[in-house]
């Protein structure tokens, strides 16, 4: 699969899929976020109406706080080539994977995507 054609909130998908195994309802928020939904019962007008109410987000290729545990636990590289791109550089089974992209997270996620496929 060529990970470089998807866009951030589908890798950030596949990315949590792959560490959770499955994921729960969400949808897509600003700058690719995966915004973990909910829906609850309410009363409105005294009518019973079910609401959505967002949990908390997920998004590696554009947060450090949630790209960080992922690019050290598995060991990812991450090195800045010239101006305007970063490579990344993983391995898994004594097989190198990398990635460039203008956003080291995203590149980071790339190569992890790839090394998961791997195993």
């Amino acid at each position: 699969m060529d990970y470089s054609q998807l866009s951030d909130f589908e890798i950030n998908v596949a990315v949590f899929e792959a560490i959770h195994n499955g994921s729960p309802d969400y949808k897509e928020g600003e700058n690719g976020a995966m915004v973990f939904v909910s829906f609850e019962g309410d009363i409105v007008n005294g009518d019973a109406v079910e609401v959505e109410v967002e949990r908390g987000s997920f998004n590696p290729c554009a947060n450090p706080a949630d790209a960080w545990p992922i690019i050290e636990k598995y060991r990812i590289s991450i090195i800045n080539l010239d101006e305007d791109e970063w490579g990344a550089r993983g391995v898994a089974y004594c097989k190198s994977k990398r990635a460039i992209h203008e956003n080291p997270l995203r590149a980071a996620m790339i190569v992890f995507l790839m090394m998961q496929r791997i195993q």
